[in-house]
């Protein structure tokens, strides 16, 4: 009895495995659906992308992993293709911050500009905070009323201070990127995955 409830179990299972890998296959063949969870999030699709890596199903419209030292292109997609790119604006925002050599035990006081357009913050208009704890505010809980203060704690108008971000591109060489504002709420912020590895590799230059 006991033998011929594990030739059942192992049945099923060989079953389960045969109709979750031909449901994957479908999905990430066909309309892009997983069978159980959009896009292949399903519990069998993560097992396989870890057991067959060669077959990842990498849903950015845009990928590019490269080899921090040698520059060596491990997987790319559509690297080269300009989109927007939102959040990822933040970092530039924060390098052209850097470069004006502030001091993160200064404060600054949020005002009732931060906020258009902003969805949800962790500030109030009239609260001062240090700049340090912007910085974080910024680009670890990618807050757009936070990232606009620190842009103006700089003491620069906001035309300037997207000129400055644009040189930035232009002197890292990337030709494909443009700045319009300092949160990447406006989707002229455009560049490509290309690009912005140079903008990383400047950013790890910076110990904070």
């Amino acid at each position: 009895m006991k033998s011929k409830f594990i030739r059942l179990l192992i049945y099923g299972i060989l079953i389960w495995v045969v109709s979750a890998s031909y449901s994957h296959y479908i999905s990430t063949t066909s309309a892009g659906k997983g069978y159980w969870l959009d896009d292949g999030d399903s519990l069998f699709g993560s097992i396989y992308e870890k057991i067959m890596p060669g077959s990842m199903n990498i849903r950015a419209r845009a990928a590019l992993a490269v080899d921090a030292e040698s520059g060596e292109i491990y997987f790319s997609k559509n690297k080269d293709t300009q989109m927007p790119i939102a959040s990822l604006t933040k970092l530039a925002t924060a390098l052209v911050f850097f470069e004006t050599k502030p001091d993160l035990s200064g404060t600054v006081t949020i005002i009732d500009s931060d906020f258009p357009g902003v969805s949800r913050s962790k500030l109030y208009p009239g609260e001062t905070i240090e700049l340090s704890d912007c910085l974080h505010l910024s680009l670890m809980c990618s807050d757009n009323a936070a990232m606009r203060a620190l842009a103006r704690s700089t003491g620069l108008g906001n035309r300037e201070f997207i000129g400055r971000m644009n040189d930035l591109a232009g002197k890292l060489g990337m030709d494909q990127t443009h700045f319009t504002d300092p949160t990447g709420l406006d989707a002229g912020n455009l560049s490509t995955a290309a690009d912005y590895i140079k903008l990383l590799r400047r950013a790890y230059l910076n110990e904070t």
